[in-house]
């Protein structure tokens, strides 16, 4: 599976997971704060970071819940670095992720309701529900289409636009959205009351693994199978930011007209393309190109 990426409900900080780290982004200053490194015990499918399929926050930001392929639920205290708790029930653990601690009145019967009605088409991939605890929004391991479905009277419709397996699926905040990521390399934006795809973004080479709003829903954003994590205006739908983290902890911020923050050592990894066919290492160009404060302005509309 590939990584997954989730902001917190304050919207100040982003998680992801990333080969065998999973990393903790503080979004006001463009920087890691947290890596935790996989974890090796005597079962190591149980603690190995590439067997997740989806990570989020908790509520109060406290804790992380990683779904392991949808077989087992684990509840991470970030402080301290330790699984508190392991869930081996994989329905149970695939709905407590994915609908978190929502509050949904008659919750039990109100779901069990929509998986009644609808057995037949929930070999589930993935799956989101909205802020008001009315719908849901699923996709198939067998096709490429988005299910949404009302939990009061089983309406459900069916959005098509995707050529690949979904792979997330988000709400936005005020629940007139949907964002899903897709194995295409595309991401799409839906207006639920028109059914119609709203934007498209595309990622680059490889498929998207995990999808998000902002919490003012002034960008989306998405982290691709390499570990890319990218947002986009959701007005204007062009890319304001690149980050990538790499194995020895270090990471870049990166705009599209080049211009970047960094870790302590993370310029060795920038180059330079100085010509067709002609690449150099950062170098001479450091000074000119190395602008935190623009790297911060793109994520607050140039201000």
């Amino acid at each position: 599976m590939g990584p997954r990426v989730h902001y917190n409900s304050k919207g100040t900080q982003i998680v992801a997971s990333l080969g065998e780290y999973i990393v903790i982004l503080d979004s006001q200053r463009d920087e890691i704060i947290h890596t935790i490194k996989e974890i090796k015990g005597e079962d190591e499918w149980d603690y190995d970071f590439g067997a997740i399929s989806s990570i989020r926050f908790s509520l109060d930001s406290r804790y992380l819940l990683v779904d392991k392929m949808g077989n087992e639920l684990e509840i991470m205290d970030i402080e301290d670095k330790s699984i508190l708790k392991r869930i081996h029930s994989p329905q149970y653990a695939k709905l407590m992720l994915f609908l978190g601690n929502q509050k949904i009145k008659n919750w039990d019967s109100s779901i069990k309701n929509v998986i009644d009605a609808n057995d037949d088409e929930l070999n589930l991939a993935v799956c989101a529900m909205d802020t008001s605890g009315k719908y849901i929004a699923s996709a198939n391991n067998d096709d490429y289409l988005l299910r949404v479905w009302s939990i009061e009277d089983r309406e459900k419709i069916i959005l098509k636009g995707h050529t690949a397996l979904i792979t997330s699926i988000r709400f936005s905040p005020d629940g007139r959205y949907i964002l899903s990521g897709s194995v295409d390399k595309t991401l799409r934006l839906w207006d639920i009351k028109s059914k119609k795809t709203k934007k498209v973004f595309h990622h680059g080479y490889y498929g998207v693994g995990g999808v998000g709003f902002d919490k003012d829903m002034r960008y989306v954003y998405s982290i691709n199978y390499q570990g890319v994590i990218k947002f986009w205006d959701i007005q204007t739908g062009k890319e304001v930011l690149k980050l990538m983290s790499f194995d020895d902890g270090e990471w870049i911020a990166i705009t599209p007209d080049g211009y970047f923050n960094t870790s302590k050592d993370g310029a060795k990894y920038l180059n330079i393309l100085t010509k067709p066919m002609s690449v150099t290492s950062i170098g001479d160009y450091y000074e000119r190109f190395y602008r935190p404060d623009i790297v911060k302005a793109a994520l607050r509309g140039g201000k």
